[in-house]
């Protein structure tokens, strides 16, 4: 045990960091003179070896007592490097936490009313706008030239329109001008000024289904994403609950991908994100998904254990990600860095007019796509999944993750059907000898002469002549790349439970039906 001089030089020296701003510090329930932080948060790092877990009760101890608020100047404690490296962790770990809880609003905010919204043809579109991409140059990246890592990591359409915004300026390296032959170095900061044309969203709003001062629970409508990425910053869940419900900030502890509907569970202050971040990484949440399948989904397969109740199924395949710049995950063995993963499944009802059925899922680990392609292992993907249920990946669709092709095949095959010029309108396309400006104004004028004078006038005044999108006119994207029919249907923890509805293409097939709800019961009953 350690001598009574030696915790109270700990404790002194903790509380000299408070004096600098250094720390928080709690005693005897009372605030320190600088906050609060609970002691057994803060030296949560002290538990891996019994010599500091003896530090921590020996504090712990200390601090129940009462103590002046001034101590005498001393120098730090008498102690291993391991503890006072694992006390400067602590520290920082506070620092951060403090910062996180005092945080009153998030820097992706700041664009929140830079654009507008308008509607069409039954989804949420945006006036297209200007906006300032900056990143730092990543470690894969240093010694590159600036035009390589732009083809290969964003997707750009052509190698000209790098060469173009480097002489304009709108692309530069530390705020200079740059060539695209410029070597990325290690610290640069890469700032582009894009003409963005948001993808377009489901008009459809948003089902409160619980709310209080520390959490919101909403039913997430498909194709919205629920951060900014890629082509979706205003029509991000984040930023419609912000500007169309006045919700703000928020701290998302998961996600549903975009296609996915249904239950999402949203913090409102940082200890609530905490609890719920806690409970859901120390899998102490138990997590319910409904999808439709192609076939009739069986209540038993070869391998599944024979521990399971009956008509039960268990998919173990670990998962990896296939092609990340695509974000295309698949089965990956674990010696070839997939993770491991197990879902469980269980059929709800089979309608054989449609040869589908109605599948209720158990997740027990959270990877990418786990539900989406553990069922396109077992042979039963999600009906009309643009991504898993395609004979990309072969005459089996990925059955049992045999493609019958090299997975180069399958990457490029998916990437060609995923382009954006799959939805161009060839009618109203480039290929023209008037103006960009009249070009759009035409296009307004005939195929969207439905909408508003007002809307038709603002998307000319966005027209910007060096924006090589503002001439590429898209039809309106296909519902079943809007819509996965995946729902999150319910999340249980040890004392909540929140529902949420179900959408249509489920109820349209439960139609005939008796006691769909009780159905649905006895399912997550047998899954557990």
């Amino acid at each position: 045990m350690m001598d009574k001089e030696s915790e109270w030089e700990i404790v002194r020296w903790l509380w000299s960091l408070q004096r600098k701003g250094r720390w928080r510090m709690s005693i005897g329930g009372e605030d320190g003179c600088i906050g609060t932080l609970a002691l057994s948060w803060s030296f949560a790092g002290f538990r891996k070896t019994e010599k500091l877990r003896m530090v921590h009760r020996t504090l712990a101890h200390c601090l129940q007592d009462p103590m002046e608020t001034v101590f005498p100047k001393t120098k730090i404690p008498k102690c291993s490097k391991e503890e006072k490296k694992l006390l400067q962790k602590a520290a920082a770990r506070s620092r951060r936490q403090e910062r996180k809880r005092s945080l009153e609003d998030f820097l992706h905010y700041e664009s929140i009313n830079i654009s507008d919204y308008y509607f069409e043809n039954g989804l949420r579109k945006v006036f297209p706008y200007h906006f300032m991409f900056k990143a730092y140059v990543k470690r894969r990246w240093i010694d590159r030239p600036i035009h390589e890592v732009l083809l290969d990591e964003f997707n750009f359409p052509f190698p000209d329109i790098i060469h173009a915004r480097c002489d304009s300026g709108d692309l530069r390296v530390n705020d200079e001008c740059i060539s695209p032959d410029y070597l990325l170095r290690d610290s640069d900061m890469i700032s582009h000024k894009v003409h963005r044309h948001e993808m377009p969203v489901l008009d459809s709003p948003i089902d409160f289904i619980h709310e209080d001062d520390d959490l919101l629970v909403i039913n997430k409508p498909a194709s919205i994403p629920v951060h900014p990425c890629g082509q979706y910053t205003l029509n991000s869940l984040t930023h419609i609950l912000a500007r169309q419900y006045d919700r703000r900030p928020l701290r998302f502890t998961h996600r549903l991908d975009r296609m996915t509907s249904g239950l999402m569970i949203i913090a409102k202050n940082y200890d609530a994100s905490l609890r719920l971040a806690t409970e859901i990484s120390a899998r102490e949440v138990k997590k319910y998904y409904i999808c439709r399948v192609d076939g009739h989904f069986p209540d038993e397969v070869e391998d599944s254990p024979s521990t399971l109740p009956q008509g039960v199924i268990a998919c173990t395949q670990p998962l990896g990600p296939l092609c990340s710049k695509m974000g295309l995950h698949a089965v990956v063995s674990e010696s070839s860095g997939g993770k491991p993963a197990c879902t469980h499944f269980k059929r709800l009802l089979y309608d054989p007019d449609t040869n589908t059925s109605l599948v209720v899922c158990r997740l027990f680990t959270g990877r990418t796509h786990q539900i989406r392609i553990h069922l396109q292992y077992l042979g039963y993907p999600i009906t009309d999944d643009p991504l898993y249920n395609s004979s990309d990946w072969g005459d089996r669709k990925g059955k049992g993750a045999q493609y019958g092709v090299p997975v180069d095949e399958v990457i490029r095959r998916i990437s060609a059907h995923r382009s954006k010029d799959s939805y161009l309108d060839f009618v109203h396309g480039t290929e023209s000898s008037i103006s960009g400006f009249d070009r759009l104004r035409d296009h307004l004028n005939s195929t969207r002469s439905a909408l508003d004078k007002e809307v038709r006038d603002r998307l000319l005044q966005s027209f910007d002549s060096t924006c090589p999108e503002c001439i590429r006119f898209y039809k309106d994207p296909d519902m079943k790349c809007l819509v996965l029919q995946l729902h999150a249907y319910r999340y249980e923890g040890a004392d909540w439970s929140y529902t949420a509805s179900l959408p249509s293409w489920a109820t349209s097939l439960a139609s005939h039906t008796s006691d769909f709800p009780a159905l649905i019961q006895s399912c997550i009953s047998a899954l557990g």
